[in-house]
């Protein structure tokens, strides 16, 4: 996530960088790490985390770096959420996700051989948030069609719609022109994204019930 030099953004870039960790925490003291969906959302918040401690390293200057490590990150992120949400559909359906998905993968990893991982994809990254706000919406479909009266003991609803909702205003982001006054707006906009988004899925941990 880029961070313009602005003391209240880096500080909020702080606080999103740690509490993107704190799921994967609570994941781990409370012991559900042997469910698959909660397991794959702390490797989830675990790769988010690095990620951001890793743009915290590498200075702003560097452009070509941080793009580097936000399109590697960005298709990893991609796979698990594709595999998380995997888990909620029947077995031919899954079979289909996991197909593209591979289908998907091979292609980005030949692009960016092909290309070069340094610059700026704005398209692709386009594509990746609306194939996860696709993929999030009719999982959160799915289980709201269901009526069952458990639904908020299912930790894959909180995960979805934090997922939905932050690729949403990512989207958003993305599709706004970025002059130079606009900037901050869509940094500090992307950030409180990334909170509410935390927040779901520390809900997806503490809400979870064994059913």
């Amino acid at each position: 996530m880029p961070r313009p030099e602005n003391v209240f953004i880096d500080a909020l870039f702080f606080i999103n960088a740690f509490l993107s960790l704190l799921p994967a925490v609570f994941i781990f003291i409370k012991k559900k790490y042997f469910k698959e969906v909660l397991t794959l959302l702390m490797i989830l918040c675990l790769l988010n985390f690095i990620e951001n401690v890793v743009l915290i390293i590498i200075a702003q200057s560097q452009i070509s770096s941080q793009n580097t490590i936000r399109n590697i990150f960005s298709l990893a992120e991609l796979m698990l959420i594709i595999q998380m949400f995997a888990s909620a559909l029947n077995a031919r359906h899954k079979q289909l996700l996991t197909v593209f998905s591979i289908i998907f993968l091979a292609v980005m990893v030949t692009f960016y051989f092909s290309k070069g991982l340094g610059g700026k994809r704005t398209g692709i990254e386009i594509t990746m948030q609306i194939i996860i706000i696709v993929i999030a919406g009719i999982i959160s479909f799915n289980l709201v069609e269901k009526e069952d009266v458990m639904i908020f003991n299912y930790p894959l609803l909180w995960i979805a719609i934090g997922t939905l909702f932050y690729f949403l205003i990512a989207l958003l982001v993305n599709t706004i022109n970025s002059g130079s006054g606009e900037e901050k707006d869509r940094i500090i906009l992307l950030n409180i994204a990334s909170l509410v988004r935390y927040t779901f899925y520390a809900l997806a941990v503490f809400n979870h019930k064994v059913l």
